[in-house]
């Protein structure tokens, strides 16, 4: 069974406790699978978002070179251009004529003319007047080479300008009278400029709140070379200002060290341990992401490799560094697990609600209605019994067949009682009769009615037996008969030879083996109303001109009593021994004698076998030796 037999209390008390875990458990689990599901589900939508952005980029910064790589001849014709209109117009001529000249459908330009002092003193771009290129450590070299070699020109790789948020080329070459040095900044126009680029960016990807380019150069294995390629934080800060943060390998490692603790020791040895552990990521594509709260705001930050053709042109590890603004969604998902915790709350809270209703509308009256079936005493408490619902009809039903079952048990025992003393008083006066008989009977010496007197004392006998049997049945709740140590072996005998007569009466003999000297402790009526029984019933049902046996033997632990008598198989050899259960109804009797022997075996341990063998019905009586 899935729960053993309880109680009603205790059975509505375990159930609800276990609805309740299980509810508990319940919400437990789905709390927990909503939370990993939405962890699980913002981490996709995020990597899909990095992707995404990580495509842009490179198809934009490929975009870019590729543009800027078509126009690279263009640029030397461009400075051509220049170096004419100085040498035709002087270095002091205005800078917008020739701006308007070099303008093409593609590209506007800037016009820088630096002094031998690195300094910018001319320009079309006014917020880089006076730029100091000294403070540049790769520029003052490559200046100084331009100004001993003028027929030479540089052109440079697209370089971000942060103040103007844009992709630079530079094309820069030593002007004819080798005074100055004339630079040219070519830009993409609107439709190709970063600016556009990001807008659509952010129209693809709304919840974009930031993004970095960090690029670590290979070029010196023993040393770490990191630039901050690009970042949204360098928008709008001056040319002189950027110089600060190009050596951003402080920031970088902060940065991975943040979202990979583990990679706190890779920057000491990096030859060893860092290039290796880049090497990696690209390899693998391998992307590494944190999430926290910054200004209010709930971001992920996603780190990803990013390798374009633009970051190809030099041995490097691009790093795309991209932070998601998920406020928006994780308050939803924090409302709508906060929302499943209070309906789950709530819901828990009906249940016990329900159940404390349920508890004192039912199962406390039925309790104490229980309570008092088991004590057979009326309810009276007033508020169950004057409601209107099922536990009240019940009770009220209960108490009136309580009340009507009582008053017919009065009367059942008074006519019990008038019963039994009747049945004492009759018996009292049959015995005065069967004594004169016995005694006329044994008067008589007539040998001519030697069969007649046989089978007057066998009915003597048979009557006799009666006769203790209903006497034994009326004393047996009353009396308490004393134990004491009883010769079973003698007392057999004795009841076989009283019998012996009535088994000649009917055409039958009985057989014995009895073990002499065998001793058992109990009363001895009891004793010899077992003893007598069992032999009146084998007389009474055994087959005429077959003889009984009677068996007595002892094993280590017990004294085996056998009774053996022909006859037909009993039906039922447990019904035998309920009061008033006879096997042959053809048979006279009362259905009392074996009712007896089994409470008296019950009383004094003695185990009852029955069993038929060889055509016998066998009665085993096991008394236990102490």
């Amino acid at each position: 069974m899935l729960l053993p037999k309880r109680s009603i209390k205790a059975l509505f008390f375990t159930l609800t406790a276990i609805s309740l875990i299980l509810m508990a458990i319940g919400s437990i689990w789905l709390y927990s699978y909503a939370t990993t599901t939405i962890s699980q589900q913002l981490a996709h939508t995020a990597h899909e978002k990095s992707d995404t952005i990580r495509y842009e980029i490179i198809r934009f910064y490929d975009g870019m070179v590729y543009t800027f790589t078509q126009t690279q001849p263009l640029q030397i014709a461009k400075m051509a251009q220049a170096q004419s209109y100085f040498q035709k117009h002087g270095m002091n001529a205005s800078l917008q004529p020739l701006q308007k000249i070099l303008e093409d459908s593609d590209s506007q330009y800037d016009i820088y003319l630096i002094n031998k002092n690195m300094i910018v003193e001319r320009t079309t771009f006014e917020h880089d007047l006076g730029l100091d290129f000294k403070q540049y450590t790769f520029v003052p070299k490559l200046l100084l080479s331009l100004f001993n070699h003028p027929t030479k020109t540089d052109i440079s790789e697209p370089l971000y300008i942060s103040f103007s948020d844009d992709f630079k080329r530079y094309t820069t070459q030593a002007s004819a009278n080798r005074h100055y040095i004339i630079q040219l900044r070519q830009t993409l126009k609107e439709s190709k400029s970063f600016r556009t680029f990001m807008n659509h960016l952010k129209e693809l990807v709304p919840t974009l709140y930031s993004h970095s380019i960090y690029t670590v150069y290979k070029t010196n294995r023993q040393s770490i070379d990191s630039q901050l390629f690009w970042s949204q934080r360098l928008s709008k800060i001056k040319n002189k200002d950027v110089i600060q943060l190009w050596g951003s390998l402080g920031n970088f490692q902060q940065i991975l060290q943040r979202i990979d603790p583990t990679s706190v020791s890779l920057f000491k040895y990096p030859q060893l341990f860092l290039y290796p552990y880049l090497d990696i990521m690209f390899k693998h594509n391998t992307r590494k992401e944190l999430t926290y709260w910054k200004d209010s705001r709930y971001l992920r930050m996603v780190m990803l490799p990013q390798q374009s053709y633009y970051n190809q042109l030099e041995e490097s590890y691009s790093f795309l560094v991209v932070e998601l603004d998920e406020t928006e969604i994780y308050n939803n998902a924090q409302t709508m697990k906060m929302t499943m915790l209070i309906s789950w709350t709530l819901l828990i809270g009906f249940v016990l609600t329900m159940s404390t209703l349920f508890y004192r509308r039912v199962i406390v009256p039925i309790t104490l209605l229980q309570s008092h079936m088991h004590s057979k005493t009326p309810l009276k408490d007033i508020k169950i019994l004057t409601k209107d619902d099922e536990i009240s009809k019940i009770s009220r039903t209960y108490n009136w067949l309580l009340n009507d079952l009582k008053n017919q048990i009065e009367t059942k025992q008074t006519l019990l009682a008038q019963f039994k003393t009747f049945t004492a008083n009759a018996i009292h006066q049959v015995r005065t009769p069967l004594s004169v008989i016995k005694i006329a009977h044994s008067m008589i010496d007539d040998d001519a009615h030697k069969e007649a007197k046989l089978h007057i004392l066998s009915s003597l006998i048979s009557m006799e037996h009666m006769y203790d049997s209903l006497a034994f049945t009326l004393q047996n709740d009353k009396v308490e008969l004393p134990k004491s140590i009883l010769d079973i072996s003698l007392i057999i005998e004795k009841s076989i030879t009283l019998f012996s007569p009535v088994a000649s009466a009917v055409d039958s003999k009985i057989v014995s083996n009895i073990r002499s000297g065998l001793f058992v402790e109990m009363n001895q009526s009891e004793l010899e109303y077992l003893i007598d029984n069992n032999l009146s019933n084998a007389l009474k049902y055994g087959q005429p001109f077959q003889s009984i046996g009677v068996t007595l033997t002892q094993s280590n632990h017990e004294l085996i009593l056998l009774f053996q008598s022909y006859g037909d198989p009993i039906a039922d050899k447990n019904a035998i021994f309920e009061r008033y259960t006879r096997q042959d109804h053809s048979k006279q009797g009362s259905g009392i004698g074996l009712n007896i022997v089994a409470t008296i075996c019950e009383r004094y341990n003695i185990i009852i076998h029955v069993t038929y063998e060889d055509g016998k019905n066998c009665f085993c009586y096991f008394f236990p030796i102490k």
